[in-house]
């Protein structure tokens, strides 16, 4: 700041100095036990008691005579009528109610708070004057500081060993921990759906049904259309002989299924023969419907029996075989037991004539009736468990969704819910499990280092602080390279702070005033109560 000419001014300087600390630690523990119990009896006696006496009689009495033309008659009556009755009632009603609460309610709480605070004032008066009559006077102010050196060097290691936990969250975690999903899910959906995921966690124990029925109908279509293979020579007919007018023709092997659906079968070298085939057997012998529906079924076969992908047949074997055992099972059952039928049942199944189809029809039916329809129930109430846990499957896999998308929040749930439900001991299982995977001489210097039994949860991490500084020599064992405290150099770093006081300094202003009136000299004296004032030119 700045002073006119001969201007004097009071100067107060004022340094305040204010450390505050405050601590503050609360612990808390509250236990709630509350018994209830309600015991109530009740007690209803109702008992009614009705008697009652009627007595009535009657008597009449009548009489007349006469004397001469006078007559005399006479009548007399009496009725009495008695009726007692008696009736009580008696009702009783008792009820007694019993109510017992016990409730226990403990609080424990420890509260310390700290509060430190110091204050420092320095207050400084100074009167300052500027001297000059023809300048002016400059006044700057400057604080002190103190400049300090602070050296930080090794004093110790103390060392904290901290485990990151990663949790895989699959049917096997779902399975084991279903109490813990239960209460921290975060969706109430998939708390509601949490019993359907349980059951889609588990395996689904199906039999072999399905698959001994699709090899069943499979054997059974094979030995009703297959050829060639063992299964085309099942009764060895004989080849079928034709009397052309020249001597019998050979006009082939019967045994072949597929010759069953040829109209044309069998050609000569130069005439074609009718007659032989089954389409023909199968109209004279009104079979019509029978034949046309093996003869399709069989096209059908031969499409889904490629060798190419033998997958193809597995899944409509079933379907196949039941379908056309429904079709022409019962029409070829009647035709049997029908009497009038033998001529054209013989005719069918002679050895003339290509019709193999019908010779195996019998044998066919008899494999679906004995062999497969016993296991269709098995099958199909497989087939509906196998759809019910595909949903439970598609529960369980929406679950695991959720599980893996909020991994870190569920993980620190999971291990404060099993620190807190086995009182931490799951968690020193799961160091010492952890830590003997640790190589010598390591794995043995860490229960010595570490006190295992104090580790606590943070977060995704279980930490185990250490109980002694450690030397130089179990920092190497434990690093698996060589330690050397001396190594580490001390770091100096440099700090400013006030201190106490200020520093003033004056400087005169380098314009003079030019000019100026003399200045008359003035002395002053005072003594008690009187007053000199002398001024000179």
């Amino acid at each position: 700041m700045s002073l006119a000419p001969s201007e004097q001014l009071t100067l107060e300087f004022q340094q305040s100095q204010r450390r505050v600390l405050e601590q503050s630690k609360v612990d808390s523990a509250e236990e709630m036990d509350s018994i209830e119990s309600t015991t109530v009896d009740k007690e209803a006696f109702n008992a009614t008691r009705s008697s009652s006496k009627t007595e009535n009689w009657h008597v009449d009495g009548s009489g007349s005579f006469g004397i001469g033309k006078l007559s005399i008659g006479a009548g007399a009556g009496i009725s009495t009528s008695i009726t007692d009755s008696s009736q009580s009632s008696i009702q009783q009603v008792t009820e007694a109610t019993k109510k017992s609460a016990h409730s226990l309610r403990t609080l424990h709480k420890i509260e310390v708070r700290g509060v430190t605070e110091g204050l420092i004032q320095n207050r400084m008066t100074r009167v300052v004057k500027n001297p000059y009559r023809d300048r002016t006077l400059s006044l700057n102010v400057f604080q002190l500081i103190k400049h300090f050196f602070v050296k930080t060097h090794l004093v110790d290691l103390r060392p904290v060993l901290a485990i990151e936990v990663k949790l895989n969250f699959n049917k096997d975690f779902v399975l084991g921990n279903s109490d813990f999903l239960q209460e921290k899910l975060l969706d109430q959906s998939l708390i509601d759906n949490l019993p359907e995921a349980l059951k889609g966690a588990k395996p689904l124990l199906l039999s072999d049904a399905a698959e001994e029925a699709t090899e069943i109908a499979k054997l059974a279509l094979r030995y009703l259309f297959g050829g060639p293979g063992p299964e085309r020579n099942i009764f060895n007919m004989p080849h079928v002989l034709a009397n052309l007018g020249f001597g019998d023709r050979d006009l082939g092997d019967p045994n072949d299924p597929a010759t069953s659906f040829d109209a044309q079968a069998p050609r000569t070298d130069s005439t074609v023969v009718f007659g032989h085939s089954g389409v023909n057997d199968a109209i004279n012998t009104d079979l019509g419907g029978i034949f046309t529906v093996l003869n399709l079924f069989f096209r059908v076969y031969q499409e889904l029996n490629d060798p190419a992908d033998p997958g193809k047949l597995d899944k409509k074997a079933v379907a196949l075989a039941t379908a056309l055992k429904s079709e022409v099972g019962q029409n070829w059952e009647d035709l049997l037991k029908d009497p009038h039928s033998t001529g054209k049942i013989h005719s069918i199944l002679d050895n003339n004539d290509f019709t193999e189809v019908f010779r195996r029809l019998a044998g066919f039916q008899a494999i679906i009736s004995g062999m497969l329809e016993p296991l269709l129930d098995a099958v199909k109430q497989e087939n509906e468990a196998a759809h019910a846990h595909e949903l439970e499957v598609f529960s369980l896999n929406h679950l695991l969704e959720h599980l893996q998308c909020e991994v870190n929040y569920y993980t620190q749930q999971f291990l404060v819910y099993i620190a807190h439900l086995t009182n931490n001991q799951a968690i020193v299982d799961f160091i010492n499990r952890v830590t003997d995977r640790i190589p010598e001489p390591s794995r043995d210097l860490i229960p010595q280092v570490f006190d295992i039994e104090r580790s606590f949860i943070d977060r995704q991490q279980i930490k185990i602080s250490a109980f002694n500084p450690l030397t130089d020599d179990q920092v190497t064992q434990l690093a698996d390279h060589e330690f050397r405290s001396e190594n580490i150099k001390p770091t100096v770093v440099e700090v400013d702070l006030p201190c106490d006081g200020i520093h003033l300094e004056v400087a005169p202003g380098a314009c003079i005033l030019q000019d100026l009136p003399p200045q008359e000299k003035t002395v002053e004296f005072t003594i008690h109560d009187a007053n000199l004032k002398v001024t000179a030119p």
